[in-house]
Parts: C-alpha cells; sequence; structure tokens
C-alpha cells in the first residue's frame, strides 16, 4: 500500500510485535510502503552521520569490482541496521556478530514487518565467536566504550581484520587533558625521549547489561579521548590511521545537542597478516628505539664545564652566577616539574638535542650519573685505565643508580672487548643481561665478540 494514508501504513504492521522487540534506537529502518520504525532520541543523527562517513571511506578504497570479492563483518552489530544499509553493496559475504539474541531477533523482527530481505548472516556471540576468521572490512560502531579492556579487544578486532577497519566510539573531549595531567602522567618511556608526543585520556565507570545498548556483562568500562583510540589502534599493529569524522563535525549532524558526550569515526589499515609483519614491526620498533636511546648515552659526551658546575652547585650549594642559581633550583626535587629551568640551562650550555636528553636525567641521581659522563669521556680519550678505575667505582657503590650501573658495565664490556679479555668481557655480558635482559646493549655485538 505504498499510496495509502500514514494510518494505513502503519495498520500494515503489527506495532504490539515491534514494541515488544524494542527499543530500535541504532538506526531508523524504512520500510518500502513509508513506514518508519526507530527513535534514536536525543542521539538522533548519529547513525545516519556514521553510516555516511562508512560508505564513504569504502568505497574511497574499494571499487565496486573488488567490493564483490570482499567480506565484511559488523562486531557488535545490534539489530544489524548498518549493514542492512550497506546491503546494496555486492559483497562476497556480510556478517553481524551480536553477544545479545535479543539484538539479532529484534533485527529480525522488524525486516519481517517492513518486508526488508538481505543476505547477512548473523551470529549471537562475541568476537571471540568469529577469532579463527578473517574479514576483509571490520566494522565496529558503538561498542569500544562498553567492553572492559580497550586494549585487548582492540587488538582482537586486529586479529580479524584483513585490510581495513572503520571504528566509532563516544569519545572523551580533548579539552580535558590540561597541562597539569599531561605533566602528572610522565611521558618518560623510550617513544617520547624520541620525540612522540601522544597522549590520551579515559574515565572509568560502572556499567550493567540492563540496557540492549550497554555492556553485555557488569563491569568497569572505559570513555576514551579520540587520541587514546588512535593510540590504541596504533598499539594493536594497525597503520594508516585516519580520522574520517572529527568530534565537533560528529556533534553538529546530531538533531539535538543536550547529550554530553563527543565522538569520533576513525578507519584504519591492516598489512599483511602472511608473515605476522605489523606485529614483528612493533616489537623490532621497540628494540630499535631502546638501542637508537642507548647509543646517543654511549656515543653523546656532556662537557666537562657543564658537569663541574652541576657537581660544585650539587655538593656545595653555591649561588655565585645565575647559572648556579638556575642549577640549585633544578637541582631541588621541589622544582623538578617547573620546566623553565631545565630549558634554560640547555640553553645557557649551548647542549644539542642528544645532549638534552641526557642533561634532562641528570638531577635524578647527580652523583652517579656525573660518574658515568665521565667514564664516558675517559672512554673516547682512550684512557682506558682511568676508566676502569671509575666504573669499578660506580658500580661497587652501595645502591648505585641502576641504570648508570647499567650504562657502566657496557663500558666494562667495550674495555674488555679492547682487551681481548674474553673471560672478563662474559663477566661484563652476564652483568648487563641480568640489568636488563629484554635490550642488553648491543647484544649482538657482544654475542659475536665472545664467540
Amino acid at each position: 500500500m505504498k499510496n495509502g494514508t500514514p494510518e494505513q501504513k502503519h495498520s500494515e504492521v503489527n506495532w504490539k510485535r515491534l514494541n515488544a522487540n524494542g527499543p530500535y534506537s541504532m538506526g531508523v529502518w524504512r520500510g518500502e510502503n513509508g513506514v518508519e520504525v526507530g527513535d534514536q532520541e536525543s542521539m538522533a543523527g548519529r547513525a545516519e552521520a556514521m553510516l555516511v562517513a562508512l560508505r564513504k571511506s569504502i568505497l574511497e578504497r574499494f571499487s565496486i569490482e573488488q567490493i564483490k570479492s570482499l567480506s565484511i563483518v559488523d562486531i557488535g552489530c545490534n539489530d544489524g541496521w548498518l549493514l542492512h544499509n550497506l546491503s546494496d553493496l555486492p559483497f562476497l559475504a556480510m556478517t553481524g556478530v551480536e553477544p545479545r539474541e535479543k539484538n539479532v531477533r529484534k533485527g529480525l523482527v522488524v525486516r519481517d514487518e517492513l518486508k526488508l530481505t538481505n543476505s547477512i548472516e548473523f551470529i549471537v556471540g562475541t568476537i571471540g565467536s568469529v577469532r579463527h576468521r578473517k574479514f576483509d572490512i571490520v566494522i565496529n560502531t558503538g561498542v569500544l566504550y562498553h567492553v572492559a579492556n580497550i586494549s585487548e579487544f582492540v587488538c582482537s578486532l586486529y586479529e580479524i581484520c584483513g585490510k581495513f577497519l572503520f571504528l566509532e566510539s563516544r569519545t572523551l573531549n580533548t579539552n580535558f587533558l590540561n597541562k597539569k595531567i599531561i605533566r602528572q602522567s610522565e611521558l618518560v618511556d623510550l617513544p617520547y625521549k624520541l620525540g612522540n608526543t601522544s597522549i590520551g585520556m579515559s574515565t572509568h565507570k560502572f556499567e550493567t547489561g540492563y540496557s540492549d545498548g550497554s555492556s553485555f556483562l557488569e563491569t568497569v568500562v572505559s570513555l576514551p579521548t579520540p587520541q587514546a583510540v588512535i593510540m590504541y589502534l596504533e598499539n594493536a599493529g594497525f597503520v594508516n590511521i585516519q580520522v574520517e569524522l572529527e568530534p565537533n563535525i560528529f556533534r553538529a549532524k546530531l538533531f539535538r545537542k543536550d547529550r554530553p558526550l563527543d565522538g569520533v569515526c576513525v578507519s584504519a589499515e591492516v598489512i599483511s597478516h602472511e608473515s605476522d609483519s605489523s606485529k614483528i614491526s612493533k616489537k623490532q620498533l621497540a628494540l630499535d628505539q631502546a638501542r637508537h636511546v642507548e647509543e646517543i648515552y654511549e656515543s653523546v659526551l656532556i662537557p666537562e664545564k657543564c658537569l663541574r658546575l652541576v657537581e660544585v652547585q650539587f655538593e656545595s650549594g653555591l649561588t655565585f652566577s645565575i647559572r648556579n642559581i638556575l642549577l640549585k633550583y633544578w637541582l631541588n626535587p621541589k622544582y623538578f616539574q617547573i620546566r623553565v629551568f631545565e630549558r634554560l640551562l640547555i640553553k645557557s650550555f649551548n647542549l644539542s638535542v642528544e645532549q638534552a636528553m641526557i642533561f634532562k636525567d641528570i638531577k635524578f641521581n647527580p652523583k652517579d650519573k656525573i660518574s658515568l659522563e665521565r667514564i664516558k669521556c675517559a672512554f673516547a680519550d682512550g684512557r682506558f685505565d682511568h676508566c676502569q678505575e671509575m666504573l669499578d667505582a660506580l658500580t661497587a657503590t652501595p645502591n648505585a643508580d641502576w641504570r648508570s650501573s647499567y650504562r657502566a658495565f657496557y663500558f666494562g664490556a667495550k674495555l674488555a672487548s679492547a682487551r681481548s679479555d674474553k673471560v672478563e668481557l662474559a663477566k661484563y655480558i652476564d652483568l648487563l643481561n641480568s640489568c636488563n635482559p629484554n635490550w642488553p646493549l648491543h647484544s649482538d655485538f657482544f654475542e659475536s665478540a665472545i664467540v
């Protein structure tokens, strides 16, 4: 009854049946007779915005001819609205995975009432139900902020994704990530030493399975910032990560603005799983970063005049110059978070980027770190006996700085290697491996040297 009155059209469907299987809040279903089923309430406009962004991102990457050979899966598909609205594209196979049987059933009911058909395979289960399968395209919308462990979940998405991922998530406003939070987060690990500035943030809340669109199990869930979402994707091994719908644009597409949450749509790609090359490269990247940082600490020297001024200030507290006043505050733990002293000192000493990286660490246990710098200088100058004497003293000091000891052991190994003393070299290699079994300094060099 395409041309009937609204009353006549609505009389064609069993509204009691539909209302019993609701709510249809993931998107508005439209029958050929013009009947609409669904109410997104305060999120009206969201599903349509996601669909437009998703369709656009797929068609930008794959031709219609290519799509004919591709499989697609929607993890957490709810009633299947998103997949159904992509079913006009000639995918080889379409699969929806949904943990709630009721949500799968409500999709079957609405399609039955509206006389809608598709060839989608629906599976009642979690992502674990398809963990042994690969899909060319993986969709995941409205799920990330309902899972207990985002990192683990995103890694699971990676495992089943063959080519392309489209992910949508409600997000926390990035403006909450202020300088105080960033400072308190202490961005000091290897990536940040080498210039990475990425940082995200999440809030956490209890969530039960009371609502059809909430967590499947009672747990604590997290609401991440957009940057946190991207970091999770990078960590899992995804590449070519792009924001398809920015939070401000996404929000503008909502018909009502009273819901406090922002949202983001992100796409990403997968390198061939044949050799698990992305995971290998991720592990290799960490090793390369560690080696690069340690090579800087090994080879880059801090000028003696700089070390002496720090040492004098540390030992006696003299304040006879502006530079020493800066040193006094810089070495005081009360002022460690005030970066201006550090920046002025680095500029005053005219230090390179690599020298500055080393210099910044000296304030944490200055005595041992100054000793290490002098060990490095002695080795570079060929003063091997003096170098050995200083490193023996440093590494035998009660409660010596661990990193200084680690790096001093390395110079002990270099000295032993230079003297062709294989017994002494083996001793230092053992000490290095005890210090840091994951990333021993130049382990390949030492392994070849000891054969």
